[in-house]
């Protein structure tokens, strides 16, 4: 996500919390925090918020083809990238692919299990 001059760190009330949405709005609320404290602002980058693929459709490739799809744009306009990674398979292909590993995090409050993790950054090649 990323934010611009006057954004209050909240994030938009759409709708009147109600059912699940309000018993995990906080640990949201921590997630999204701790991913901005952990932005590398100031950096001129793409950010990559989401890559998904359907869990049917994995280790067929479809995510390198998507980031090979992006990255081609980026690198054509020079354009560095950055994105989060939340396991080690997420990790190595973001590796495969050039991002620069950075420290791993959790939020404040969270349960133990798995780190977020900031994938890193990618430089643009020429």
């Amino acid at each position: 996500m990323e934010r611009h001059s006057g954004d209050t760190g909240s994030p938009p009330d759409h709708h009147a919390p109600t059912g699940w949405d309000f018993e995990f709005q906080p640990r949201f609320a921590a997630l999204d925090q701790a991913v901005h404290d952990h932005h590398p602002y100031g950096q001129p980058h793409h950010y990559l918020a989401f890559l998904a693929v359907h869990p049917d459709q994995q280790r067929r490739g479809t995510g390198s083809t998507l980031l090979r799809h992006r990255h081609e744009g980026l690198d054509a306009t020079g354009t560095a990238a950055y994105l989060e990674a939340t396991g080690p398979r997420n990790r190595r292909l973001y590796a495969r692919h050039g991002y620069c590993p950075r420290p791993a995090f959790r939020p404040p409050g969270g349960p133990p299990g798995p780190r977020v993790t900031a994938g890193g950054a990618r430089q643009p090649k020429p």
